[in-house]
Parts: structure tokens; sequence; C-alpha cells
């Protein structure tokens, strides 16, 4: 049976041209296609996906909330407008490849430039493929998800979580609470700006907040995870 892909976009004020490229890669691939899009930018375009417009005001874990909402499908692969790649249809196909491939996959990513988890810091362990290993954090640049790892983080509430940070964390957290590889591929590596444009210390304390809602199970495994990397994970 195959893997039905919702690749959902992430956009704000002055990417809409990005996202628009992005859709257009990508749905020549993923079953179906969503911009989730908090700029107030008119959008004028001609394709197969949804555009929501949504609060200008809601950064990633809002965002991440609507993407929740709307998923329909078998894996979520969530991108985020500044990303970059020469064929986002690719992107989909080796996504799908992986988690058809892999049956207790729960969460992929390919390599991501400027990430603040690049993989020397993050790899726990070789897998039989050398182009994938198993890795402690993924971040949500570009990541993918199987739909049971969507219906857990339907659970939480991420009202007062606006920035997003944890939001990986418990996802992850999860996966390895259940058996579920977290696998980062380098068959495929996404371009990214350096930097981001948001109050970090703001960022950890929502997130602190945010990991409370964790059940001890998915607890353990992050504070195990991020002791692993010396990150000091508030949970």
């Amino acid at each position: 049976m195959a893997i039905g892909i919702h690749a959902v976009i992430f956009c704000w004020p002055r990417k809409v041209q990005d996202a628009l490229r992005i859709c257009e890669s990508a749905a020549q691939r993923a079953d179906k296609v969503t911009v989730i899009d908090a700029s107030t930018e008119p959008v004028e375009y001609q394709g197969n996906w949804d555009w929501i417009k949504i609060d200008p005001a809601c950064y990633f874990g809002h965002k991440f909330a609507h993407a929740l909402r709307v998923f329909q499908g078998d894996v979520l692969l969530q991108i985020q407008a500044d990303a970059s790649h020469t064929d986002w249809g690719a992107v989909v196909e080796l996504c799908r490849l992986r988690f058809a491939e892999i049956s207790s996959l729960g969460i992929w990513s390919p390599e991501i430039d400027f990430t603040t988890w690049p993989t020397s810091r993050v790899k726990l362990y070789d897998t039989d493929s050398r182009q994938l290993l198993g890795v402690v954090q993924t971040d949500c640049i570009v990541w993918a998800m199987r739909k049971e790892v969507v219906e857990y983080l339907r659970h939480f509430d991420y009202t007062a979580n606006n920035l997003g940070w944890g939001i990986d964390w418990a996802a992850i957290g999860h996966c390895y609470a259940n058996k579920a590889f977290v696998l980062r591929d380098s068959a495929t590596n996404i371009v990214h700006p350096e930097g981001t444009g948001y109050n970090q210390t703001e960022a950890v304390q929502q997130m602190a907040g945010f990991l409370r809602q964790l059940a001890h199970p998915e607890r353990i495994q992050c504070k195990l995870l991020s002791g692993y990397i010396r990150y000091d994970l508030p949970v």
C-alpha cells in the first residue's frame, strides 16, 4: 500500500514567493499540499493545493497546531518556507521511500544547513544504511512524521507555545519511548539560512511550559536524549 504524503509549508511575511516555489515542486509528487500562511500579502496562484491564511501573530507553534488539525494522510512532511532545494518533488519521494521501507520509522529528516542540531552533535547510532543515522534531534526546518506521531501531538495544548520550541522534543521522546526510529538522511541536503528572528529566551520559557505536558515515559526519554548531547532541556 502506498504511503500518502501530506506536505505542509509554513509561510510568513516576505516568504510567499518562496512558499509558492516549494508548492509547485512538491505538488508534483505529494498526495496533498497545504500552505499555512501568517503573512498579510495577497496570494495569486493556480495550483492543486490549499492555502490557509492565519493570524500574522502566529509563529511556528501556532502554525504547527494548524498543521495538526488539517493533516490527512500517512506522513506529515513539514517544510519551512525559507528552506531551499532544487527538487522538492524528489524530497517528497525520498521521504515516501524511507517510510515505506522502514515500518518502525517514526520521524525522518534530511541533512540541513545551519541547523542548531548538526549531525556531528546529535548522532546516536549507525544503521545498516550508510545514509541513515539514528539521531537525538532532527530540527523542524524540514522533517516528517508518521500519522501515529501526529495523533500523539494532537493531544497537546499549543496555546502558550507560539514560538514552538519543544514540539520536536515531544515527538522524538514519544518515538523513542515507543520503539520507533528517529533518522537523519544524508541522501539529500536542504539549504537554509543561518540565524533566527525571534526572542530565544522567550522561546525557552514557552518550551518549559509546553514540555510539562509530557507523560513520564516521554519525559524520561527527553531527559536521557538531551543529557546525551549535554543540552539543558527544561523537562
